[in-house]
């Protein structure tokens, strides 16, 4: 089985489905597609730009390979300034074209519950790819970063992921103040495992499963239209933020 995870920015993975990955890739071929090299992931305004995107192309290389995966391609897109047009279209079916993936894990687009313009315009890209396949040829996909999770992981690689995530030291301004927040999804997600893994983990890692006919007619209960309030009103933070770091000079 061929396994394609697709991120905006190089240390997204690891910060979110590492666990299921590292999994994967003892038993099937995984590769990673990176929009973006990070080039703007930094408030070092020397370090910034081309310079930083050729250190953590290396960072995710070196992170893929502690977690099993050896293929890593980037897109070429720029930090902070993904857009949707047709040649980042083109290219991306291009390459799902040419590796024919059975499965990809890509960013939430519709019911994220991180609105960096970067992740949810390349989950829109690939839940478009997708959706415009023939039924009979769509990989199956699942998005992370949901509110509306379908499916719950045991963190059964925290030890590996946690060496993985450390290989993105450019990051560790952002990485290493939100590293507690990662065990607290991962106890909140791990309360949605069957009981029988509670002996073993209590952690677990979550993404939402594509139903492209449910998303046509799905209607949010109360829970989850709060989370997307507060989500959009988080998005312009998110948006003045980033553009912020990528245009300073």
């Amino acid at each position: 089985m061929k396994i394609l995870f697709v991120c905006a920015h190089p240390d997204d993975l690891e910060f979110s489905v590492s666990n299921i990955m590292i999994s994967l890739a003892k038993v099937h071929e995984v590769r990673i597609l990176s929009m973006t090299q990070g080039e703007y992931g930094t408030y070092d305004l020397e370090l910034r730009g081309e310079k930083l995107g050729k250190i953590r192309i290396k960072e995710l290389r070196q992170a893929a390979s502690i977690e099993g995966v050896n293929s890593v391609t980037f897109m070429g897109c720029l930090d902070a300034h993904l857009e949707i047009h047709r040649d980042i279209i083109e290219k991306v079916k291009n390459y799902l074209e040419s590796y024919q993936p059975d499965v990809i894990f890509a960013p939430e687009c519709l019911y994220t519950t991180y609105p960096h313009n970067d992740h949810i315009r390349t989950g829109l890209i690939i839940y478009f790819l997708v959706k415009s396949m023939k039924i009979s040829e769509r990989p199956k996909l699942f998005l992370f970063h949901s509110y509306v999770n379908t499916h719950y992981f045991p963190m059964k690689h925290w030890k590996t992921q946690s060496r993985a995530l450390k290989a993105h030291k450019s990051q560790y301004w952002l990485l290493l103040p939100t590293y507690p927040l990662r065990f607290l999804f991962g106890i909140y997600f791990g309360r949605r495992l069957p009981r029988a893994f509670w002996a073993r983990t209590l952690l677990a890692e979550a993404v939402r499963r594509v139903d492209f006919q449910q998303d046509a007619q799905r209607i949010l209960g109360i829970k989850h239209r709060l989370i997307g309030r507060m989500v959009s009103k988080l998005k312009r933070f998110f948006v003045l933020e980033h553009l912020d770091l990528a245009n300073r000079k």
